[in-house]
This record gives C-alpha cells, structure tokens and sequence, in this order.
C-alpha cells in the first residue's frame, strides 16, 4: 500500500507544494550529442534504432551514434556497418559484457552529453532536443527520458500490465521532477553530462547504477 499509494500520493504533494523550476540559461549554446548503444545481437532493430537518431530534429554537426557490439554472433556488426553516415561509429568487441560495452563506448564518444538507450527504443524526431532542453540550466546533471509503448504493442496482453507499470513510472519521475530531482533513470532512455559519468560497474542494474552515481551533483 505505501510503495503503489501512499509513496506517489506523497511525489504529487511535494510535486505542488515544493515545485523547483528550473533556471535555464539564455541563449544556450546547445552541446554535442553521443547517442551510446550496447548491443548483443541486435541485427532486426539496430538500423531502425540508428536511422530513428540521424533523422532527428538535432543539428547534424552536433550528434553521433556509437554502438558497441557486446559480442554479437548475427549481422548486428555489419549492419551498422552498412549504413553509410560517418557520425555511425560501431565499436565491434569481443563478448565482455554490458558493463565494459558502455565503458568502451563511453571511451569512444566525443560528445558533451551522452545519451544511453537500448538498441530497440525508437527515437522520435523530437526526442534528442527534448532531453537537452533541461541541461540549459548548470545545475542539472542528467535527464531521465520518456519511454512509451507503439498502440500495436500495447494491444498484447503480455505487455499490457507492462505499460501500466510504465504509466505509474511515468507520473512519478515527472512529480519528482517538478519538486527538483528525479531519484534514477530507466536504461531505454537517459543522458547525463559527460563529466559526470562514472565507470560502470559490473554486476549490477547498470542504468540505476549510473544515473544515480553522481546523485549530489544532480
């Protein structure tokens, strides 16, 4: 009872009670964009996913997408491969796992804000600009995305309680935010300032891990 009502119920009371706006720098030079990847065989999603990034409404110059292949056995390398755009950037790793994929990748971005996603969340136009948006204001350190199911998955039964959950998710990280902070940060969308990255660590939920580790300084 307190974790699904007295919990949201006290968010949506600090959410209007003790709103934080956010003080955004005027004008904002926006920042270089990497768009991280890890990737175990991903070969019938991950053209989609990097097509859905490089036809985004963020400025050309200022984005690149890098992928590290965690040891894919199918097509995934050769597909990225394929696609001819050089701010692609497949990173083709023997298997090492989640954690030292992301470090990799991490290590091969040039980005000022990077980007965490998984390989089968399909970006809308607007999705880039909108979690930079909120890193006009210095003090903010990382974004938590907004992640949606398509109608037509949404209509399984497998996934239904699945976006329910998400739906619940959803309004709590939006509470959170209004009062200042949000607590973490699910995998399938994320950015944090580069600085403000640590090393990922093995063995544990890797986007809670992350988003959470430089909580003071978010």
């Amino acid at each position: 009872g307190y974790t699904y009502l007295v919990f949201p119920a006290l968010l949506l009371a600090r959410a209007r009670l003790a709103a934080c706006p956010q003080h955004r720098a005027t004008p904002f030079k926006l920042p270089t964009v990497s768009v991280v990847v890890a990737a175990y065989n991903e070969e019938a999603v991950i053209a989609d996913k990097i097509r859905s990034v490089l036809t985004s409404s963020y400025p050309e110059g200022l984005l690149e997408v890098v992928v590290a292949s965690d040891g894919s056995t199918d097509g995934t390398v050769d597909t990225i491969s394929s696609i001819a755009d050089p701010r692609v950037h497949c990173l083709a790793l023997p298997r090492v796992g989640k954690a030292t994929a992301l470090d990799e990748a991490i290590a091969a971005a040039s980005g000022e804000i990077l980007v965490f996603t998984d390989a089968n969340s399909i970006f809308d136009a607007g999705t880039i600009a909108a979690l930079v948006a909120p890193f006009a204001d210095p003090e903010v350190g990382g974004v938590a995305g907004d992640q949606r199911y398509l109608e037509q998955e949404s209509q399984l039964g497998t996934s239904e309680g699945e976006r329910r959950y998400w739906d619940l998710d959803r309004g709590m990280k939006e509470a959170e935010s209004a009062a200042g902070n949000v607590i973490s940060a699910t995998g399938a969308l994320y950015a944090l300032r580069r600085e403000l990255c640590p090393k990922v660590p093995v063995g544990v939920t890797d986007d809670f891990a992350v988003s959470t580790a430089q909580a003071s300084a978010n």
